[in-house]
Formats: structure tokens, C-alpha cells, sequence
């Protein structure tokens, strides 16, 4: 399992590679990722297939819509992460 701070780190890695030019270190926890990093549909698909890939865990659709923050992210997916 991946502790809190691994599925941040796994999920902000992500993000660099989506949005770039964002200053994800200023990122708070609880800050809505779409609005913040104006990310469209297309690239928070990607954001789910990166951590998918990173953590090893599926995301189903239900679930995809409450990974809003990356403190929801955190609470999720820590639990249920297997190791890479």
C-alpha cells in the first residue's frame, strides 16, 4: 500500500506532465485540480490513467468523479494502492 504522501507525490507527477507550466509545489491539498490547473476533460482522463499506472489501482467512473483534490486523491487512494 502507498502511504498519503506517495499517492501526492504519484499524483502531482502526473499532473507535471499534463500541465507543465503550473507551479504544483504552491498546490494546496484541498484546491479543486480542473479549476486550479485548467485542466479539460481530455487531460483529467489522462490524470486517472497516470495515477491508475502509478499506484496500480483501477479507478471506476463513480469514484473518478470525487478525485477532485489532491487531499481526495490522498483519502481514496492510499488505502488501496498496491507498491510499484
Amino acid at each position: 500500500m502507498a502511504t498519503r504522501e506517495e499517492v501526492r507525490a504519484a499524483a502531482v507527477a502526473v499532473l507535471g506532465g499534463i500541465a507543465p507550466e503550473a507551479d504544483l509545489t504552491a498546490l494546496g491539498a484541498d484546491v479543486p485540480l480542473r479549476r486550479a490547473l485548467d485542466l479539460d476533460s481530455v487531460d483529467f482522463q489522462n490524470f486517472l490513467i497516470g495515477l491508475t499506472k502509478a499506484l496500480g489501482v483501477e479507478i471506476a467512473d463513480r469514484e473518478a468523479a470525487a478525485l477532485t483534490t489532491l487531499a481526495a486523491c490522498m483519502d481514496r487512494l492510499a488505502a488501496r494502492s498496491s507498491p510499484r
